[in-house]
């Protein structure tokens, strides 16, 4: 005997977009494909998982019987995407039956014990948690994010650091954010972060014990592991770039910054690996391609301590910490050889200089 729910098909939509994202879709690891489909007493539980994190998207009061499945992500969440009906029909068989704009059986996942059983995660709540606001979440990822290392050369620099600010860092930038979120010192992964911007309550409550983390909203759950590496996170050493001191700054207008890099992009050649070169002057910041074949200038909103200074760094690295810039006007400290750093209210990033041999010749 069939077992059958149904759902409006926007509704179902936005929960099959969000859980989605909590599938890594990693070859190696085949439950990271799948999509558990639950319904119990009127919830609808969608789950997906990466190993690291669990990512539940619920529902209440959704018509229909107690019912059990799971399915390809990929193929599931491509179909469901692309229906134009009113609502949608799950019925459970031999197979997963969706009715829609017409009839579509997807196959189950299955083994040898039958319907795959995902996997579990064990987390006992303490108290009534703590809140994280969603709008932190998503300012975090707005702004830090440019400046998280996407190589696994420093392992811990691939997580976002949360303590008194929040740290990204790579090789060549770092980002200092200045807001307390968790009240603490954690290490969050990427995907962690990524999925905590799927929830749509502005206050999701959190706990945390023994490394793993527990979010909550009234529509969705997410559970995962704390990033390895949070002791050798070099929180201590990065900071020691707000002490610098710079002999010179100025006053920029983001949108000037922004107009003068799209074009100056155009005349970037593979082999100058985004270089160009800058020279501060008396009227304002001379930006040139490494041929001259661009040449603009970048006026001051305000000066103070002026002294020339010649260098070189990579637009496109540049161009994503502008894009991130909190504010209108960017304050832009120079002088240094080594890098530069920008300041927009609560927000500090460091960008590294990049060795050029012309202005290693002066």
């Amino acid at each position: 005997m069939s077992k059958k729910i149904t759902i409006p098909a926007v509704k179902f939509q936005d929960m099959v977009a969000r859980s989605v994202k909590g599938a890594s879709e990693n070859k190696l690891l085949p439950i990271t494909s799948m999509m558990c489909i639950e319904m119990k007493n009127n919830v609808l539980t969608l789950t997906t998982t990466d190993t690291a994190n669990t990512l539940k998207v619920r529902a209440d009061k959704i018509q229909g019987e107690d019912m059990y499945a799971v399915v390809p992500v990929s193929k599931f969440s491509a179909l469901i995407s692309r229906i134009s009906s009113d609502s949608v029909t799950l019925e459970m068989t031999d197979k997963l039956i969706v009715h829609a704009n017409g009839r579509y059986e997807i196959d189950l996942c299955v083994d040898e014990d039958g319907v795959v059983q995902f996997p579990e995660y064990s987390f006992t709540k303490e108290g009534e948690g703590q809140i994280i606001n969603l709008t932190s979440v998503k300012n975090i990822l707005d702004i830090n994010k440019p400046c998280l290392a996407k190589t696994v050369d420093t392992p811990a620099l691939c997580g976002y650091f949360l303590g008194k600010r929040v740290i990204t860092s790579d090789a060549d930038c770092i980002c200092f954010n200045d807001m307390d979120v968790l009240g603490g010192e954690y290490l969050l992964s990427a995907e962690m972060m990524d999925m905590l911007s799927l929830f749509k309550q502005e206050k999701i409550n959190w706990w945390y014990k023994d490394g793993a983390f527990l979010f909550e909203s009234e529509d969705m759950v997410l559970y995962g592991v704390e990033y390895d590496g949070k002791e050798e996170y070099p929180a201590d050493a990065v900071s020691q770039y707000l002490e610098v001191e710079f002999p010179s700054h100025c006053k920029l207008s983001k949108i000037a910054i922004q107009d003068v890099i799209s074009r100056l992009a155009i005349f970037i050649e593979p082999y100058d690996k985004g270089g160009a070169y800058f020279t501060f002057t008396k009227d304002g910041i001379q930006v040139a391609s490494k041929k001259n074949s661009s040449n603009e200038l970048i006026p001051y909103q305000r000066s103070e301590s002026f002294a020339s200074f010649h260098c070189c760094a990579n637009i496109n690295m540049l161009k994503s910490l502008v894009d991130s810039c909190p504010e209108e006007s960017v304050e832009l400290y120079y002088g240094d050889e080594d890098c530069f750093k920008f300041t927009a209210g609560k927000v500090t990033q460091v960008m590294a200089l990049m060795v050029d041999e012309e202005t290693a010749n002066g």
